[in-house]
């Protein structure tokens, strides 16, 4: 689905909107907190980031306070027309697409987010934007971190995660076609209260020799 087929928002996916708005104030900051950190620890300046299920576009700002361009996709129209009334500044952009239309959307050099997505994505549509991300200098993948040191309490909560493809964290130790360069696991919302152990990788495509 893309932009070309305008519709009135229904008031419940508004609604939608405006709860995970209010439950970001408990996740979000942990993980804005992490990519601002690898962001720096990596050096990352000037590229453009494209941040694949984006929301109502709460990495927007930390991009523009970065001095990133950024592109926000989410199949998600209501979220993204809550994105484009809010975040109005130059070179901050959002499109309504989904997994099979990322590559559209996609440019040599950009830097991809996948911000608490791939639990979202069924192996099928993981492995369709991995593909479709190979032109980028790197992307980010920040998810569960599910393994052995998770207690029962945070296994639970994952797991009853409204996304129905949480993956052991050995699914992303390695990618095919990329090199890990950076990995770092924090807790949301905080260290003090690990609701949720998450982890913040940084993929380098490998270019192939033919």
């Amino acid at each position: 689905m893309t932009d070309s087929a305008q519709r009135q928002i229904p008031a419940r996916e508004k609604i939608a909107v405006a709860l995970y708005q209010l439950a970001s104030r408990v996740h979000w900051p942990a993980r804005e907190d992490a990519l601002r950190q690898a962001l720096a620890h990596l050096g990352l300046r000037g590229q453009r980031l494209v941040d694949i299920g984006c929301g109502p576009g709460l990495l927007a700002k930390a991009a523009r306070d970065l001095g990133f361009a950024y592109i926000g996709i989410d199949p998600d129209r209501a979220a993204i027309e809550y994105a484009r009334q809010k975040y109005t500044w130059e070179g901050v952009q959002f499109a309504v697409a989904d997994a099979s239309d990322v590559t559209d959307f996609i440019q040599a050099g950009d830097v991809a987010i996948l911000n608490g997505v791939s639990h979202h994505l069924s192996d099928h549509e993981l492995s369709l934007v991995l593909s479709s991300l190979k032109p980028c200098s790197g992307i980010f993948i920040l998810d569960h971190q599910l393994d052995q040191a998770t207690s029962r309490l945070n296994r639970f909560l994952q797991q009853k995660d409204r996304g129905r493809f949480v993956r052991p964290s050995t699914a992303f130790d390695s990618l095919p076609g990329y090199r890990t360069s950076y990995h770092v696991i924090f807790s949301i919302p905080s260290k003090s209260l690990p609701a949720w152990r998450y982890f913040c990788n940084f993929y380098v495509p490998v270019k192939s020799h033919t």
